[in-house]
């Protein structure tokens, strides 16, 4: 056979084949439309609420000798008072690395290290979350730890700095992914650029705060009767419910609400706005 009556052959044998599986696809989509949905079932979640308000959600999983938890505290960077922006931030990454009262940061971190379990802390602008994780026979400890991080966190002082650094370099590079630069300022269009929901720190603002500003912000938004503990994995409840409560049992309410922020105006505009940036590609929104 010569090669272009080759050529020709196998032109034909491919696209026979390509349009055979165009309608295997076709009535594959068919059927998988008339294939009825499982059946979904919603896990049991146990509530228990404590008498200083702290509420815990728990799911058990005994398949694997782990535990996770995340406890989540409102409060949130739209509380940060206005020339002070960056100030719920930092307070959520000190919280985790700068040590308590009775474990100053490296013992912190060796007692964690110890029992090979993990443990994070942020404040996004809404809310503040802290994840862990850790073998089932190291709760109660994870637990203790955990809860004298937010009932007597130290806030060190080289700590603060540290964390002033890494905060400021990630300002000096807020513009190097399109993406983000998106992110950050859409919602300055939609709300202004004051607005609690879109606003962000500048570099002299960041500057300027004190371990007091951390410590203030710290004793007006964390309490009891503002977190919710969600626990999953192998464990006891009623282990677990003891155990916190003896922790949190001294520990009060807060005496005052938190605050509102101001109502959005939904007056919008329709517009198209360009952020200038050298890139291959662009971010629509």
């Amino acid at each position: 056979m010569k090669p272009i009556h080759r050529y020709f052959v196998l032109s034909i044998l491919f696209l026979t084949a390509f349009s055979g599986a165009l309608r295997a696809t076709e009535s594959g989509w068919e059927a998988l439309e008339k294939t009825p949905l499982p059946e979904i079932h919603v896990p049991k979640i146990d509530r228990v609420t404590l008498g200083n308000g702290l509420q815990l959600l728990m799911l058990q999983d005994h398949e694997l000798p782990v535990v996770r938890g995340f406890l989540y505290v409102r409060t949130g960077a739209l509380y940060d008072p206005p020339g002070k922006l960056g100030l719920a931030a930092m307070t959520g990454k000190l919280l985790r690395e700068g040590g308590t009262l009775k474990r100053p940061p490296e013992r912190f971190e060796a007692e964690l290290a110890a029992v090979g379990a993990d443990i994070e802390s942020e404040i996004t602008r809404e809310f503040g979350a802290i994840g862990f994780k850790c073998l089932k026979e190291d709760l109660p400890k994870v637990l203790e730890l955990l809860f004298e991080m937010l009932r007597e966190p130290a806030f060190d002082a080289k700590k603060l700095e540290l964390v002033r650094l890494q905060m400021l370099e990630q300002l000096r590079r807020q513009n190097d992914d399109p993406g983000k630069i998106a992110v950050r300022e859409f919602p300055k269009l939609l709300y202004g650029k004051d607005s609690v929901w879109a606003r962000t720190p500048t570099p002299e603002m960041l500057k300027s705060l004190t371990r007091d500003d951390v410590l203030d912000f710290y004793k007006k938004y964390f309490f009891p009767d503002r977190i919710i503990l969600a626990v999953s994995g192998d464990f006891s409840k009623q282990a677990l419910v003891k155990r916190v409560e003896t922790l949190t049992k001294d520990w009060p309410k807060a005496t005052e609400p938190l605050p509102v922020p101001a109502p959005v105006e939904k007056r919008f505009s329709a517009g198209q706005t360009l952020i200038p940036k050298s890139a291959d590609q662009a971010t629509l929104l």
